[in-house]
């Protein structure tokens, strides 16, 4: 069995609210990863990539919608699992932080609804579990998003349940950037795990996507 897993991440410039450019510039970045490097099969992107950090109630959709189904193609077109980091999700009357996974073939398999919002700041209504997907005969992934990281249980269960990778899509343009890459080592350290941290990029920090310093960590550290 090939246990290798090519996986990317996706460390780009957040233009809030100007959706069809950021979905342009993801769609071009994946692009270029592929070519360069055609064995990547998982892509994972930054916390709220799409839509950026603001005016949330005016972004909100539906999942399936507009968004993921350009998603779906991107992944498609691409041969890989994507996660496209998190979009806010309007579900009946609430409003999640939700992260999509979809498969090579671009269906949406598994979303995830962020359980531990950055309050009082992020306003959108909490998940009820944690996430694990599978990618057939490669790996196990777990998932969870920016602020979860901070809560030592929730990465402790998805390793309960089997996660050998935990993707955590971030959006941290304060200085709470530098304690987080020390919490991803840490999680992994303590789980013995890979930990694949993404954070966006932008002129003002938290308002345009985060301060980078995007981190893939290893079982030490």
């Amino acid at each position: 069995m090939n246990r290798l897993l090519g996986l990317a991440a996706c460390q780009l410039e957040v233009i809030p609210g100007d959706i069809e450019k950021n979905l342009e510039n993801m769609a071009s970045q994946i692009k270029l990863i592929k070519y360069y490097s055609p064995w990547v099969k998982l892509v994972v992107a930054s916390e709220l990539i799409i839509q950026g950090a603001p005016d949330f109630e005016a972004l909100a959709e539906p999942v399936p919608g507009p968004i993921t189904d350009i998603c779906a193609g991107i992944a498609k077109e691409n041969n890989v699992y994507l996660i496209p980091g998190s979009l806010y999700e309007k579900k009946g009357r609430n409003i999640h932080n939700s992260s999509p996974v979809f498969d090579d073939q671009g269906r949406i398999i598994e979303i995830y609804h962020k359980l531990y919002p950055w309050r009082p700041h992020e306003k959108t209504v909490s998940g009820k579990k944690t996430l694990v997907f599978d990618i057939p005969e490669i790996a196990r992934i777990g998932l969870c998003n920016c602020y979860d990281l901070w809560f030592p249980e929730l990465v402790r269960d998805l390793v309960l349940k089997g996660a050998e990778v935990i993707c955590v899509p971030t959006a941290a343009g304060t200085q709470d950037r530098a304690q987080e890459i020390i919490l991803a080592r840490a999680a992994a350290i303590q789980n013995q795990c890979y930990i694949v941290s993404v954070n966006g990029i932008g002129i003002n920090g938290v308002s345009s996507g985060g301060k980078g310093y995007s981190l893939m960590v290893d079982p030490e550290g």
